[in-house]
């Protein structure tokens, strides 16, 4: 995976998701977009996805702590989407902008909502 594809599919608009129980957030709707990365589960509804193995979630209570290069993932089907030891490619709406998973309370700055397998 190249950083810079995965940076610059990250650079949409800000967006309310569709996905509204899950997530609070303040912009507009997101585009649709696909960004490829490694993805670890981070909680029993969510996930992140990012350019490296190794980055995981930062399960950030300051949106300061949260990095640049990660964004948490809202999958459309949990029993369908899993994790992978290896690169893989997600479809979904990408959101720019501050958003605090309601039950965790953690915050992010980038969330991809509605998220398939590409």
């Amino acid at each position: 995976m190249h950083r810079r594809t995965f940076l610059a599919a990250g650079a949409a608009v800000a967006a309310t998701p569709t996905i509204a129980a899950a997530a609070s957030m303040t912009h507009r709707d997101g585009k649709v977009t696909t960004l490829k990365g490694y993805v670890r589960q981070v909680a029993d509804h969510y996930y992140v996805i990012s350019p490296t193995p190794a980055k995981t979630d930062p399960r950030s209570e300051r949106y300061a702590d949260w990095p640049a290069d990660c964004v948490r993932v809202y999958p459309e089907n949990l029993k369908t989407f899993a994790g992978s030891s290896r690169a893989v490619e997600i479809r979904g709406r990408l959101h720019r902008g501050k958003t605090r998973d309601m039950a965790t309370g953690k915050v992010a700055l980038a969330t991809l909502t509605e998220a398939v397998l590409a």
